[in-house]
């Protein structure tokens, strides 16, 4: 069981952060492919991706994580990469999410 994480965010974004959160796991597993097959360009991307999209959407950690992806693809740190996939799994199983 992983460190509970605690977010507030905009009413309007309710009805779509399910969703939201359910891309966020398909991108962990397209990232882990990518690191299977050395395709650290395409890591670099969806860490790009992460960052912009989990910022947009109120979720800076998820965001932070993302940009970290991003880097550490850059210079081919399979080992950075894993711990961030591995953050951003735990803090999407113990989100809790209040809307307002």
């Amino acid at each position: 069981m992983g460190k509970k994480h605690s977010l507030v965010l905009d009413k309007d974004f309710e009805e779509i952060i399910p969703e939201f959160l359910i891309k966020r796991k398909s991108d962990i597993v397209m990232i882990r492919k990518a690191l299977e097959d050395g395709d650290f360009s395409l890591i670099e991307s969806l860490g790009h991706k992460l960052k912009g999209t989990c910022g947009s959407y109120g979720f800076m950690e998820l965001s932070e994580l993302g940009k970290k992806i991003e880097e550490s693809a850059k210079i081919k740190k399979e080992a950075n990469i894993l711990k961030s996939i591995e953050k951003i799994e735990n803090y999407i199983a113990n989100v809790e999410i209040k809307f307002e």
